[in-house]
């Protein structure tokens, strides 16, 4: 036997248990939608971002070559006429212009900055070639077409569309820098679910090893105590109480030991002893009879108590004789009264 200490149940380790699970699970679950709430912000960032800027670079570069480039050719070689010609050049400036508003509304790296300053002073001289060229095709010169198509609007153009394929490459470098960065994470998010998975595992399993040992233990402990008390074996070792309800269980059948007139005060217990690894035991000895040093006790307490009997140890009891009832129930009463370490069978009790 041993002191009761405060331990969990088997009932409360289990639901500690499920409720161990029930946490990890959730926190996976967490985990996941955090991953899909930054995946939907990555392709979010990707569509407005790079692809829209792709978008817009690119809507700038074919105004200004398949646009003006376009429209100079087919009126020179009268495919359009020359009002068709001056409606489809403003067309492509306006298209220009709207794309590179968009353009200058959006973030851009360092790099790109200095880029895009670059293209937009490019810019003040393709558009003056444009107000010439409108010009141009105003005035219906076919000539003077020709020999601004071969002079002047190429050098005019040729810089702002070499910027704007640069802008286009830094574009799509951060497009894939972005994919590439939400790849990782997705690693990293994958990584993590499976090593919280691993451990809320690892941690069942040593919890339920250690619920299932000490189930064990109390089950043998039981059982070892059960068969010895049909051998009526009251002096051998008791294990030490196992832990939650089957320690519980080893109480309740102590506590019956009682209900049979094994008084607990005649439980002698020893020493702790430990066994193996965390388990220990503790020997609880029966009492049988009366000590020879409380035997004096009781006889000196008899003799002081001034009563009409006498008192005389025999053996393992101690034989009180009177010549009157009263006097030996008087003398049960005191010893009852003074005597509380020890249960006390009174025995062949007559006059």
């Amino acid at each position: 036997m041993r002191s009761r200490q405060s331990n969990p149940s088997i009932r409360h380790r289990l639901l500690a248990l499920f409720g161990l699970l029930l946490l990890a699970g959730a926190t996976v679950l967490v985990i996941d939608e955090i991953a899909q709430y930054r995946a939907r912000q990555s392709l979010h960032s990707l569509r407005d971002d790079s692809l829209g800027r792709l978008r817009a670079l690119k809507a700038v570069s074919d105004g200004y070559t398949l646009g003006v480039v376009d429209t100079t050719f087919k009126v020179r070689n009268y495919l359009v006429d020359w009002p068709q010609g001056v409606a489809a050049l403003d067309r492509a400036h306006a298209g220009i212009d709207r794309n590179w508003r968009d353009l200058q509304r959006m973030p851009r790296m360092p790099a790109q900055q200095r880029l895009f300053a670059e293209t937009a002073q490019a810019r003040l001289r393709a558009d003056r070639a444009l107000l010439d060229l409108r010009a141009i095709l105003l005035r219906r010169d076919i000539h003077a077409l020709g020999q601004f198509a071969d002079t002047e609007l190429y050098p005019a153009l040729d810089p702002v569309a070499t910027r704007l394929q640069k802008l286009s490459d830094l574009a799509m470098v951060q497009a894939q820098a972005t994919v590439r960065a939400d790849v990782q994470r997705g690693y990293r998010t994958s990584a993590l679910r499976i090593a919280l998975s691993l451990l809320a595992l690892l941690a069942a399993a040593l919890a339920g090893r250690r619920i299932l040992r000490d189930a064990y233990r109390g089950i043998e402990s039981l059982t070892r105590m059960a068969q010895r008390m049909r051998e009526h074996d009251y002096v051998s070792a008791v294990d030490e109480r196992p832990r939650g309800e089957l320690g519980q269980v080893m109480d309740v059948l102590r506590a019956r030991l009682a209900k049979r007139n094994v008084d607990v005060r005649s439980l002698e217990p020893g020493t702790v002893e430990k066994i193996s690894g965390d388990k220990v035991k503790r020997p609880v000895a029966v009492k049988v009879g009366v000590p020879q040093e409380k035997g004096k006790q009781i006889q000196k307490l008899i003799k002081d108590g001034k009563l009409k009997v006498t008192a005389s140890i025999q053996g393992d009891a101690v034989r009180v004789s009177g010549a009157k009832k009263d006097d030996l129930q008087a003398a049960i009463q005191l010893v009852r009264k003074s005597v509380a370490d020890l249960p006390l069978q009174f025995i062949n009790f007559r006059e």
